[in-house]
């Protein structure tokens, strides 16, 4: 994996691509999951407020 920073590039080792990629794709878990439970969260109180 190489990736470039203004204009200069690094070449990353296999176990930091990893790291990178894992990193990447547990944000992505986490914000999905916050995002589910704030709408549940919101759903939830939107029928107790009016009696649903």
């Amino acid at each position: 994996m190489i990736i470039t920073i203004k204009g200069r590039r690094y070449r990353l080792s296999p176990g930091l691509t990893e790291f990178v990629r894992g990193a990447q794709y547990g944000l992505g878990l986490a914000v999905s999951m916050a995002a589910g439970i704030l709408l549940v969260t919101a759903f939830m109180l939107a029928a107790l407020r009016y009696g649903a």
